[in-house]
């Protein structure tokens, strides 16, 4: 009967583990899509403001030593 127990609370660990696995390898891929769409967004917006990086860097004023 002792041996049943163990038996089965091993295999619950295993599928506890397994769940968190995919739950983290979920939340990682949700994260990665969202990073992904905003970084569209930004490049639509700069599309939409047709100015090119140097243009950008010259109005702020950077690295043109």
């Amino acid at each position: 009967m002792e041996m049943v127990v163990m038996v089965v609370a091993a295999e619950n660990d295993g599928e506890k583990e397994e769940k968190k696995k995919k739950k983290k390898k979920k939340k990682k891929k949700k994260k990665k899509k969202k990073k992904k769409k905003k970084k569209k967004q930004k490049q639509k917006k700069m599309k939409k403001e047709n100015l090119t990086n140097y243009e950008r860097q010259k109005e702020a004023g950077i690295g043109l030593g």
